[in-house]
């Protein structure tokens, strides 16, 4: 039942129905912890998505308890290198960027940034990281290093027939 919800949850986030999605990504927690289930990445996934919707609603310290929630549970349960892994990185590092702390999103940023070039140098999550990290370098007033990590994204997008791969 637990990731019914959870797919629920998604379909409603992606229609903006935060509220909604908000519900089924708690029913999927709470299906979890009343088996027991709290040590398993599937659980981390549900509370790292109860935090995205938080983050959403400007709620930073409920979503950033909830992350770090989710990436104790995932540094303890997968390897260093597991794109999952990259995913609670990028996700906090966005609430950092969020809350203006640009040193801490740049660091997770790069974490993620690291595992995702091991698994596929064309992807959009990727792409989609150095897009933010760009974006936190032209906050600083440093153009240049924007300039270069923009390149990258659109060298990314570029190079693939479709314009990006979905991995």
């Amino acid at each position: 039942m637990a990731l019914i919800y959870n797919g629920m949850g998604t379909n409603s986030y992606y229609l903006g129905k935060y509220d909604e999605a908000f519900n089924y990504y708690t029913r999927a927690v709470k299906n979890y912890d009343s088996l027991g289930m709290t040590q398993t990445v599937d659980y981390a996934m549900f509370i790292q998505n109860v935090g995205i919707i938080h983050a959403l609603n400007g709620e930073f310290d409920e979503a950033m308890e909830l992350f770090q929630h989710s990436l104790s549970l995932n540094t303890s349960i997968l390897d260093k290198n597991d794109p999952k892994l990259a995913l609670v990185y990028l996700n906090i590092g966005l609430l950092f960027n969020l809350i203006g702390k640009d040193e801490n999103a740049l660091e997770l940023l790069t974490k993620s940034e690291d595992i995702f070039k091991q698994k596929d140098k064309k992807s959009y999550k990727l792409a989609s990281i150095y897009l933010n990290i760009g974006a936190i370098y032209v906050n600083k007033a440093n153009i240049e290093k924007a300039l270069s990590y923009y390149n990258k994204a659109l060298a990314i997008i570029q190079s693939s027939p479709t314009g990006i791969s979905r991995t």
